[in-house]
């Protein structure tokens, strides 16, 4: 087996000036992918992209496209979770001085205990000036 190439167009040595697979000559947009081998009294077998495109989906790879839509998709879904990581900073931040606030406010009830309402505002208020 010789080289396989990818070119503009079929060549004078290639099976019958079409494609392998679907007869066809070559569709606008393809380009023609010379397998590298000779058969004798065929010529050089070549396929268009467009069948190559089928084969290779056939086997479960992925077109150019399919993966340009999915590293679209892997960065978007990157920059969501960097921005996820980002508000849970904030919220463990906010968390932590909710529960400062707990903590001195238990200090607070637990050095008034007993206490009407009424004396437990007036030292908070006395506590914040």
């Amino acid at each position: 087996m010789g080289t396989v190439q990818v070119l503009p167009d079929f060549q004078e040595r290639h099976r019958h000036g079409c494609c392998i697979v679907c007869s066809l000559p070559r569709r606008d947009g393809d380009q023609i992918v010379d397998l590298g081998c000779d058969i004798e009294f065929e010529g050089s077998l070549a396929i268009c992209t467009t069948c190559v495109g089928v084969v290779a989906a056939a086997a479960g790879l992925m077109t150019p496209a399919q993966v340009d839509a999915i590293n679209a998709d892997l960065s978007t879904m990157t920059a969501e979770v960097l921005n996820a990581r980002r508000i849970m900073d904030r919220l463990a931040e906010k968390e932590s001085q909710v529960n400062g606030y707990r903590r001195q406010l238990r200090t607070i009830l637990a050095e008034h205990q007993g206490m009407k309402v009424e004396s437990l505002r007036a030292a908070a208020l006395a506590d914040a000036g």
